[in-house]
């Protein structure tokens, strides 16, 4: 939330602003390790981005074959996510909507978000073809774009020094040394 981020950051960079439990925004994938080194600094946890594959497994809810964190359906998908039809062109607080089967909140809308792994391109005669991209995966889509965008599959990438109020990260935590 935009509050974790100022209590460690010291500022906040979130276009969206005026409810400190909105997600932060508008962070760069090279802020969001800085923000995770100074978390490890705070105590016994190790804090990362999750990798696309880790992202994809708790957005499916342990794997399962669904449309959307949370749902099968584009009918049910405003229950679940801010997407642009329903969002009012702006983030939300973040756990407002239902959780998936997880108990995760806006796995897909109200903000995109940064995973570990850079971008592949998928090839139709090769499974995977690693490309030259810098690039850095971002998953789940956001409260600006349509629901394609928050379908669980949907990969998207952006530069990794690049800022928007749609992009924002969640961390995956672990204990130090397991």
């Amino acid at each position: 939330t935009q509050a974790q981020w100022e209590k460690v950051m010291g500022y906040n960079p979130s276009v969206f602003r005026g409810d400190p439990s909105q997600p932060v925004e508008n962070v760069s994938w090279f802020e969001v390790q800085q923000y995770l080194e100074k978390l490890q600094e705070l105590g016994p946890m190790q804090y990362r981005l999750p990798t696309e594959l880790e992202w994809e497994y708790a957005a499916r809810t342990r794997g399962r074959n669904i449309g959307f964190a949370g749902t099968t359906t584009v009918d049910d998908l405003c229950d679940f996510a801010w997407i642009r039809s329903n969002a009012g062109n702006t983030t939300h607080p973040v756990g407002e909507k239902t959780g998936n089967g997880l108990g995760l909140y806006d796995m897909s809308g109200n903000v995109s978000e940064w995973c570990s792994d850079t971008f592949y391109e998928e090839d139709e005669e090769q499974r995977v073809s690693i490309t030259d991209s810098h690039e850095k995966v971002i998953r789940g889509g956001s409260w600006m774009l349509g629901a394609d965008y928050a379908l669980v599959r949907k990969r998207d990438a952006a530069a990794p020094g690049s800022r928007s109020g749609d992009n924002g990260f969640r961390v995956v935590v672990s204990v130090k040394g397991q």
